[in-house]
């Protein structure tokens, strides 16, 4: 019966809180880049700048054949028990490190199934001078054979009242190593970032 209720009553009357509380809060959202060559099992790599940065990935998911699942420390999610109807998935602190990669790639095995990582293990300014990634998990799961898919997301303020919100996916190139994964995510986003740059440049002369 509680789950029926979670499943047809609970979980989509915050699925539609969220995506109001996005559209009152941000005026738009620019996808560059998409999943469509994509097979799993699919590691997502983000950056991590806000609480929002996998509910946009949710968001723009619920409409897709894509499943998301995105691990999260044992006491980060018993503080926000809802995640896990997107599918926040519960790591404990001082588990065996194989054990978590397991469970990660586990979640992130069957068709249509990718799994959200922040490998910088915390919140941190996009305006940040260096993303260094803890490569404990991310490594192993590479290891394993995962692909991995690289998101870069960043908030444009502009001119106007509600900001706009860009998001870029790219494909990491085929066999990659934990190694080079930080420099290669490093250059993406300087990439990304130069896109947003002479996209500014030209709001600007319009104005």
């Amino acid at each position: 019966m509680y789950q029926a209720l979670v499943t047809y009553l609970l979980e989509p009357m915050m699925r539609w809180c969220m995506v109001l509380f996005d559209r009152l809060c941000f005026r738009a959202h620019h996808w560059h880049g998409n999943l469509d060559e994509v097979k799993g099992p699919v590691v997502l790599v983000a950056n991590h700048f806000s609480w929002w940065d996998g509910l946009w990935v949710m968001l723009y998911l619920r409409q897709s054949p894509w499943q998301l699942a995105v691990p999260m420390l044992q006491h980060q999610l018993d503080k926000r028990p809802f995640l896990r109807w997107w599918g926040a998935m519960p790591l404990k602190k001082g588990r065996s490190l194989p054990g978590q990669v397991a469970h990660c790639l586990d979640a992130c095995s069957q068709p249509h199934q990718l799994l959200l990582l922040f490998p910088q293990g915390q919140i941190a300014s996009m305006h940040a001078p260096e993303l260094v990634f803890e490569k404990g998990l991310l490594g192993k799961l590479l290891q394993q054979g995962a692909s991995c898919v690289f998101l870069y997301q960043s908030v444009e303020y502009g001119h106007r009242p509600r900001p706009e919100v860009h998001h870029f996916l790219r494909p990491a190139s085929a066999k990659l190593v934990v190694e080079d994964a930080e420099a290669q995510y490093r250059q993406f986003v300087a990439e990304c970032c130069q896109q947003l740059a002479q996209r500014m440049a030209q709001n600007m002369e319009r104005l």
